[in-house]
């Protein structure tokens, strides 16, 4: 079953207010909220009452109430102060879910709440600045969804929405009588979890309900050393769960190659197809079930990709939770269709010192930065400055550029160079040296400050202003 998903945007906007609130932990000071609602489709919200949790209790903002518009427009539904501390819940309606996020003074802190025929949804709250445009890449139907499902694991626990929520997830098909792929996918997902930390969910889904039950999942568990989740269910669900993701249920002794890396909201970010590339012996248990095509398999060395490159995928998805700047390594090369005809990537800027933005026309922030960025390469001739639109129309694109008075070089990406750059939300902005290594990266809408603070690295590398 598909639900329409819903965004309620809580975008909080710094506004010099002179207001004494006790915060949370007993402090004086206060941040403003600014709450607005979007849909993937047209929907509704009817009285909804809208409140955050803290250390000093429930906090009601107010009432969401009305008909929300499809993202990436919104309907503001709330703005007032909030005060500044550590919170750790957001209620709407009858629905709560968790959400750490800090209230800042005269800072700016965004929250986007996803919900679904006017309910908050599991896992539907992104909290902070770098989660806001990733939060409406996801809602707009950037990435495949997981949607709603009811599964069981081999202990006979439910296997649900709220099972993974707030945890990344790496998931592959399989089924206990395979003899192909699926024992070298286990032996992959015994490396994984000796690298991945506890707190990501590693789980194969059957592709057999029929066959697959909860004790023959656990006897398999028992016979292969599988310490992850094998989980399984009814066969319209499991039918709806990989038809969603479109892979097909089976009763043959081969699944389909194919592992996903699902963040903590349920959207797939990661795709690899194949036979992975294992660094370590396959155990006997998993190696007495491949067959000869699965042996052959396991000693083609795979398809490019495995262990490293799973945990890279992962690592991906938390740098929106990391520091902002990031420096080292090469800046990838790219070379994508521009503004005007022709094509650039970074590779056309060596030897002078370069900031590439990641954007959309549908980005909120993007229209407060550019303007920024404008500003700056103005007062800086001696940095290059280019602007990668991302997944988004190239009419649009103009059209908002042109309103803002942009006039930067412009490329149009089909998601490779934002993919390349491990870009999980918009505004993105990477700064990079006149020799093509990364100075550092920010995730999230710049300040001024911030912009100042890594130009001002870049332009002693050139010795100029």
């Amino acid at each position: 079953m598909r639900l329409a998903a819903v965004a309620v945007l809580v975008l909080v906007a710094a506004l010099a207010v002179g207001l004494a609130l006790r915060g949370p932990g007993g402090g004086s000071a206060a941040g403003t909220l600014v709450v607005s609602v979007s849909a993937s489709a047209p929907d509704r919200v009817s009285g909804a009452g809208l409140e955050v949790h803290s250390a000093g209790g429930w906090r009601r903002l107010g009432t969401v109430s009305g008909v929300v518009p499809a993202s990436p427009r919104f309907l503001t539904a709330y703005q007032g102060p909030a005060p500044a501390g550590a919170y750790d819940a957001v209620r709407l309606g009858e629905d709560t879910q968790r959400a750490d996020f800090q209230v800042v003074a005269g800072q700016v802190e965004p929250l986007l709440l996803a919900v679904s025929n006017g309910r908050l949804v599991t896992a539907g709250v992104y909290a902070g600045n770098r989660a806001f445009s990733l939060g409406l890449n996801e809602l707009s139907g950037q990435f495949p969804s997981l949607g709603v499902f009811r599964l069981v694991d081999q202990d006979g626990r439910p296997f649900d929405n709220a099972r993974i929520a707030g945890h990344d997830l790496v998931l592959a098909p399989f089924l206990t009588g395979c003899r192909e792929a699926c024992p070298i996918y286990a032996g992959l997902f015994l490396e994984l979890r000796r690298e991945l930390p506890s707190s990501v969910i590693l789980a194969q889904v059957t592709l057999d309900p029929w066959d697959d039950t909860p004790a023959v999942l656990q006897a398999y568990a028992r016979r292969m050393g599988a310490s992850w989740t094998l989980a399984t269910g009814e066969p319209t669900a499991l039918a709806d769960f990989w038809g969603r993701l479109g892979v097909q249920l089976t009763r043959t002794d081969m699944a389909s190659g194919l592992l996903l890396v699902v963040d903590g909201h349920g959207f797939v970010r990661t795709r690899e197809v194949g036979t992975p590339h294992l660094a370590s012996t396959l155990p006997a248990p998993l190696a007495d079930q491949l067959d000869a095509e699965g042996r052959r398999e396991l000693a083609s060395g795979g398809d490019g990709w495995g262990a490293p490159q799973v945990v890279d995928a992962v690592q991906s998805i938390q740098r929106m939770t990391a520091a902002s700047s990031q420096s080292g390594g090469e800046a990838p090369a790219f070379s994508l269709p521009a503004r005007g005809g022709g094509t650039l990537g970074p590779q056309d800027f060596r030897g002078h010192p370069l900031v590439i933005n990641f954007w959309a026309s549908w980005c909120t922030p993007c229209r407060q930065e550019l303007p920024l960025l404008q500003r700056a390469s103005e007062q800086h001739p001696g940095v290059r400055f280019l602007l990668v639109d991302e997944r988004d129309s190239p009419s649009a694109a103009a059209s908002f550029l042109s309103g803002l008075g942009v006039r930067l070089p412009v490329v149009y990406d089909g998601g490779q160079a934002g993919d390349a750059y491990a870009v999980a939300g918009l505004p993105t902005t990477v700064f990079v040296w006149p020799d093509g290594t990364v100075e550092g990266r920010y995730a999230g809408q710049l300040s001024a400050a911030s912009l100042d603070a890594h130009l001002a690295d870049l332009n002693a590398a050139r010795g100029g202003p």
